[in-house]
């Protein structure tokens, strides 16, 4: 029971760290997609 526990607590770590890694990616990729909508419409 435990060890499923730390396994589920470790993925959330490894997820949480990957998404600070790659958050600026991800908001510069949204803001443009962004502002591509606002220049077409």
């Amino acid at each position: 029971m435990m060890l499923l526990r730390v396994k589920r607590i470790r993925f959330l770590c490894k997820a949480v760290n990957w998404l600070l890694k790659h958050w600026d990616v991800h908001f510069c990729a949204i803001f443009i997609h962004e502002m591509h909508l606002q220049t077409y419409n």
